[in-house]
């Protein structure tokens, strides 16, 4: 079976700064920014690199869309995770996993992977 490794990372010069950065011409990073991420881009260099992954501009909810394929609203995850405000927000606030979805690891792990 072929391995698999994610990795997500955040605050990487993703930013209104990097969009100038990138408009003058310079270019770091795997995906551009200006923050210089060597051991990244050789992990993306040798492997798949995601380009329609899109974050929610919050940690939380971006992994929870990561992780399971789907909008962070239908995981149960559409703001930070802990406290449940579905009774004032609805389902989408659940702030953790609904038991709707399955994760990655989970679907792996069902065709014999360990996680």
């Amino acid at each position: 079976m072929p391995a698999y490794l994610f990795v997500s990372f955040f605050h990487c010069g993703l930013c209104r700064q990097a969009q100038r950065y990138r408009r003058s011409g310079r270019r770091h990073g795997s995906f551009g920014g200006e923050v210089k991420t060597p051991h990244l881009d050789r992990l993306a260099a040798n492997g798949l690199r995601f380009t329609q992954n899109y974050n929610s501009a919050r940690c939380c909810p971006s992994r929870a869309s990561l992780l399971t394929g789907l909008y962070s609203h239908q995981a149960g995850i559409a703001n930070f995770t802990g406290r449940d405000s579905t009774d004032r927000l609805g389902p989408a606030y659940l702030g953790k996993l609904n038991k709707q979805c399955m994760t990655l690891a989970e679907v792996l792990k069902s065709s014999g992977y360990g996680t």
